[in-house]
């Protein structure tokens, strides 16, 4: 339901969406790699690196929560509330509504389904037990606003938990600190990645 690949029957999960990113890349030969994830590509990039922690050289997670309890009371009311429609004239978020426009082989007219499957996993996941973090072995970044849609104190909890795990918040950005401040981001990043120590 992402991108160019049409919807399947079923719902749609984080726990999925890493079986899919792992199944991509041993098809694709890719033995590990550096995994970054944003947001819903951080929590699945959180079930890759426990689950296969030999795919993953490095892991950086960007706004990402392992409980959907560490999310902000107000995102969790967005979520709520949320509809189709909301999120075609969001400031931000309509433009990843435009995106699926342009790329969907279902056609725009599907998007309501695919959007109540994300809904309810927005709603209802991730379930991730605090102690099963620590089998995230790669090196990890975890990176979030500081005023982002997920807690402060959740962000932190999740960085406690990771071994190897270095914190960076990123001031005056919300949970869409990828387009408000790019260039400390990427930097911030490609600092991480080309760190030899870790």
């Amino acid at each position: 339901g992402h991108g160019r690949t049409a919807d399947v029957e079923g719902p749609i999960s984080y726990d999925l969406m890493a079986q899919d990113t792992i199944a991509f890349m041993e098809a694709a030969g890719i033995i590990s790699a550096h995994l970054v994830g944003y947001s819903d590509g951080a929590n699945v990039g959180m079930l890759v690196a426990m689950s296969r922690p030999d795919l993953v050289r490095k892991f950086v997670s960007i706004s990402g929560n392992f409980d959907v309890n560490g999310l902000t009371k107000e995102a969790l009311a967005f979520f709520q509330s949320v509809t189709p429609e909301i999120l075609e004239h969001h400031p931000t978020l309509a433009k990843l509504v435009e995106r699926y426009k342009q790329t969907t082989p279902d056609g725009f007219e599907h998007f309501p389904i695919v959007f109540e499957k994300l809904k309810r996993m927005w709603l209802e996941e991730p379930k991730i037990p605090p102690q099963n973090l620590s089998r995230i072995t790669a090196p990890t970044l975890i990176m979030a606003g500081d005023r982002d849609m997920v807690t402060l104190e959740h962000t932190i909890e999740l960085f406690r938990a990771i071994p190897k795990a270095q914190l960076c918040i990123v001031p005056g950005s919300s949970h869409f600190l990828v387009f408000e401040k790019p260039r400390v981001v990427i930097q911030a990043i490609l600092d991480f990645l080309a760190d030899e120590r870790r």
